[in-house]
């Protein structure tokens, strides 16, 4: 949430002492953990939701903006413990879950997901997680043992881990990527990846090429559409595969792009569309795709400094809107979250 006029609160202030620590992290805890329950007990359900339980959904997540807005959110042990939690129980359920039809998506961090269909399963810019707020390795490790391919819209460290990376591709999971950037930035990059990059499963695509991987059971269709964020080229992916369509956009924010973005339903039916909160004009995104849901992404990223966490309650004030016009189902989840959406009739 955006705090204007009011200073965020420093754990580590040095005129404080060690009550208001112990203090700040008792508050955090506590809040925690009545979210966590909240969220439990009332967990999306496409179609099927009451206004009371979206009700509390969302004033859940509010309280979780209140505490992803302190300053020192991904150093405090409640936070790391939450995420650990959230993510545990995400593994969890991808690994057990077996879908005859549709696709569940969960949430991970920050505007990662995998995607998980009949017979096959994937991720999009799955990282660890930012600071000492961060998967464990054998939570990565059991992440990557159950998809099929890795997406990465674009090169910035909170959409692309080149450690997530050699991982992948070290389990001969394929990593397809948008084309590097140029410059020191690109260079450096490439110096981090080391070997990795020339693998054979290390799939650099240019915008708006297509690709089909196949696997033991079928095949996933993959596209890059051409997006931006800035001058940065950042692919958006649309990967289908046992008749569902995900659409993820990572940093997708070029106005430029609309004369694409604008026309992307009239040739592709997306069931599920996973934008970045802070996309420029959701609505127009939205109406250009035409999916039939869409959860959004990229709220509270801890490693950005406070006042550019982008807050669940934006991700509320611009889905709302598109209720009485759209008709489109929406859905905010927090890290570790699933969404199950049937396939179309």
């Amino acid at each position: 949430m955006h705090t204007d006029g009011f200073a965020p609160l420093d754990k580590h202030l040095p005129e404080l002492g060690v009550e208001y620590q112990e203090l700040t992290d008792r508050w955090v805890s506590a809040t925690l953990g009545w979210v966590s329950q909240i969220l439990e007990s009332n967990p999306p359900n496409l179609g099927g939701s009451s206004t009371t339980a979206r009700g509390l959904r969302q004033h859940a997540m509010l309280k979780l903006d209140e505490t992803m807005h302190l300053i020192d959110a991904p150093t405090l042990a409640p936070v790391k413990e939450f995420f650990r939690r959230n993510i545990e129980t995400a593994i969890e359920q991808i690994q057990r879950e077996k879908m005859s039809n549709g696709a569940t998506v969960w949430k991970l961090y920050n505007h990662g997901f995998v995607v998980k269909t009949e017979n096959h399963c994937w991720a999009h810019d799955l990282v660890r997680g930012t600071g000492e707020m961060n998967m464990t390795d054998e939570q990565l490790g059991a992440l990557i043992g159950e998809i099929d391919a890795l997406f990465c819209s674009h090169w910035h460290g909170d959409h692309i881990s080149s450690e997530v990376a050699k991982k992948a591709l070290k389990e001969d999971v394929p990593v397809f990527v948008a084309p590097l950037p140029t410059g020191d930035w690109g260079e450096a990059m490439v110096e981090r990846l080391g070997s990795a990059r020339d693998s054979d499963g290390f799939h650099i695509l240019e915008l708006g090429g297509s690709g089909r991987l196949a696997t033991t059971d079928g095949a996933l269709m993959y596209h890059a559409y051409p997006g931006h964020q800035g001058e940065l080229e950042n692919c958006v992916f649309a990967v289908s595969a046992d008749g569902m369509t995900i659409m993820q956009t990572g940093d997708q924010s070029n106005d430029d792009d609309f004369s694409w973005i604008d026309t992307v339903g009239d040739g592709r039916a997306v069931d599920v569309l996973l934008p970045n909160v802070w996309t420029n004009d959701m609505r127009r995104v939205i109406t250009g795709v035409k999916p039939r849901a869409v959860i959004p992404g990229h709220e509270n990223e801890l490693g950005h400094s406070f006042e550019h966490r982008e807050p669940y309650d934006q991700a509320y004030e611009k889905l709302s809107a598109l209720d009485e016009a759209h008709g489109i189902d929406w859905y905010v989840l927090a890290w570790g979250e699933r969404m199950h959406i049937d396939a179309r009739r």
